[in-house]
């Protein structure tokens, strides 16, 4: 679980690789920033990819989402803590696929249904494209794709 050429191999990134690059010509990433987003986006991917593929438990899932924080670099927590839009929409996403294994973690059912819109609330209009599939998850579209943040292997 915590090798990171598998936490972070870019292939996981694919199903939100949109998250990296969306809205990059309003705002300017340095290369701190733009490996920590990496990081992120690739540890969702993976997460995503157990839980659609049913390569993990909802457990082993529940564990990932814990530990995030932990294994993503220190900066990743500090673009939390500063609300940018980025940050914000990659969190968003995870509470999404808090959402897809709540019925068998209890800890995690209402968590996403309440914090999604609340933080999508603090996103600007032009990142509400990408937030769309965590909206359709607390609706209870559970069977619902991240099509808006998708991209194809062949783009990575």
């Amino acid at each position: 679980m915590n090798d990171p050429a598998t936490l972070y191999a870019r292939p996981n990134a694919a199903p939100f690789e949109k998250l990296r690059t969306w809205a990059s010509d309003h705002e300017t990433l340095n290369s701190e920033d733009a490996q920590a987003y990496l990081k992120a986006v690739s540890y969702l991917g993976l997460m995503y990819k157990g839980i659609r593929e049913k390569l993990d438990s909802s457990n082993a899932t529940a564990r990932r989402i814990m530990a995030m924080s932990s294994l993503l670099p220190d900066r990743w927590t500090e673009l939390l803590e500063q609300r940018r839009p980025r940050a914000l929409s990659i969190l968003v996403q995870v509470l999404a696929c808090g959402e897809l294994i709540a019925k068998d973690n209890f800890w995690f059912q209402g968590v996403a249904r309440k914090q999604i819109p609340g933080l999508c609330e603090h996103l600007p209009p032009a990142w509400w494209p990408m937030v769309a599939w965590p909206l359709r998850v607390v609706e209870g579209h559970l069977d619902s794709e991240p099509v808006e943040t998708m991209v194809g292997l062949d783009e990575l």
